[in-house]
């Protein structure tokens, strides 16, 4: 039986930089502001609450749904360099190049 992972806004956008590499990128697509980014990564960090910002419906929907298009990336580049990854937990890697 496969064990549920229940991940929080920050573990999610935190998954979502591993892939888009920028606080700038990962504002871009949550459209928010890097700065708001930045604030929600060290409050979680820090072990204090984001629950300001888990009460917008509007940052909930847009992480979700980044983050949907950031797990189908994992999986994509994950199986074409022919790497694990896990579905629950999907950090993005890639293979560097071979000479």
């Amino acid at each position: 039986m496969r064990a549920i992972v229940k991940l929080s806004l920050a573990d999610k956008i935190a998954l979502i930089y591993t892939s888009a590499g920028s606080q700038r990128k990962v504002a871009d697509a949550i459209g928010v502001s890097h700065q708001t980014v930045g604030r929600i990564l060290l409050a979680a960090s820090e072990g204090r609450s984001v629950a300001q910002y888990e009460k917008r419906a509007d940052l909930l929907h847009s992480v979700d749904a980044a983050f949907e298009l950031h797990r189908d990336l994992v999986r994509t580049v994950a199986r074409q360099h022919q790497i694990p990854h896990s579905e629950a937990v999907p950090v993005y890697a890639e293979r560097l190049a071979l000479k």
